[in-house]
């Protein structure tokens, strides 16, 4: 989802949402998943970061053409 004025991250503990949507990254060990998410969450792109164990997830809300969107993504291990 592109960052863009019709687009605005909201507070984790935002009390209402419209949509709810979870995403399950998958993928081979050391491909980027975790990248990806941090990226989606906190805008911020760290090539250095440590392996998944389990699983990991981020909860993030976003406002979106007026509708509250809830996005929950899962990030796994390879």
């Amino acid at each position: 989802m592109e960052r863009t004025a019709e687009c605005e991250i909201l507070p984790e503990e935002f009390p209402t949402y419209d949509l709810s949507f979870k995403l399950i990254l998958i993928g081979n060990s050391g491909v980027g998943k975790s990248c990806i998410s941090l990226k989606a969450t906190k805008n911020f792109f760290d090539s250095n970061l440590h392996s998944t164990i389990g699983f990991e997830f981020v909860t993030f809300n976003v406002k979106y053409k007026g509708k509250i969107i809830k996005l929950q993504i899962w990030d796994t291990c390879g």
